[in-house]
């Protein structure tokens, strides 16, 4: 039997990891916007120690008292601004700064839609430029592709299987593999899951919604290839492709 996605969050662990800002002399807009993105993952932010011996500038990321990686705050700061991946539906070729690369693996809380949109536009455009293998995005509902429907295009177009999941109130444009279900699971849910044609070549972003109200999500980040395997196994498992996508007529453009 395949673990429900909501279950999958839960077992994803969260290790103690530390974030140090050394010899900062930028914007406090900047420092706010890296610490308000790493507290949701439990990695703590704090000042490091200012030595003129040191870059300016600079931030690094400890696991316990392990040295992960380094980057500069700049670099950290525009990715976490969204240039890179929200322009113009545009695919940003930004590599994604080292030390959000380690921070995988680790449970998230109080998401709320433009970080979870800023997450996803991430693996997209990593899927886009790998030009290969299969992309599978829960939307919750159907109609919420309509407005990033040329980026799944554009997808597909580049050689991925193009794979979404949602309550069938749209159509899905074509070569996109539509997989419509109202599902409680599918409702509640928004994951972005890539898997390569080179072993080892998986991401996923998997995340339950925990208050609808305001469209707050908890869940995680992963480069396991486990994981995204395991996610990958419920989705084919229980929620295969569509005969046709809808009967319901889609709600018009405003």
């Amino acid at each position: 039997m395949t673990a429900p996605l909501r279950t999958l969050v839960e077992e994803v662990e969260a290790s103690s990891q530390t974030l140090s800002i050394v010899n900062y002399d930028g914007s406090e807009a900047t420092k706010n916007r890296i610490v308000s993105y790493f507290e949701p993952q439990h990695v703590q932010v704090r000042d490091g120690v200012s030595a003129p011996s040191l870059p300016a500038d600079f931030a690094v990321l400890h696991d316990d008292d392990s040295f992960v990686a380094a980057a500069a705050v700049d670099e950290i700061g525009r990715h976490l601004s969204g240039e890179a991946y929200l322009g113009a539906g545009e695919f940003g070729s930004a590599e994604r700064p080292a030390i959000l690369r380690h921070v995988d693996d680790r449970t998230f809380t109080s998401y709320d839609r433009r970080r979870m949109t800023l997450a996803s536009r991430e693996i997209e455009s990593y899927a886009y430029h790998a030009g290969a293998g299969e992309i599978h995005a829960g939307f919750q509902r159907l109609s919420v592709l309509r407005p990033q429907a040329r980026i799944y295009e554009r997808i597909a177009e580049s050689g991925v299987d193009v794979h979404v999941y949602g309550a069938p109130d749209a159509d899905a444009p074509e070569p996109v593999v539509a997989h419509a279900s109202e599902d409680a699971e599918i409702l509640g849910s928004w994951f972005v899951v890539y898997e390569g044609e080179d072993p080892g070549d998986a991401r996923a972003l998997v995340a339950v919604e925990t208050d609808a109200d305001v469209g707050e999500f908890s869940g995680f980040w992963t480069y396991e290839t486990e994981t995204v395997e395991a996610v990958l196994e419920r989705l084919r498992a229980e929620y295969p492709a569509s005969s046709t996508v809808s009967d319901v007529e889609a709600p018009a453009d405003d």
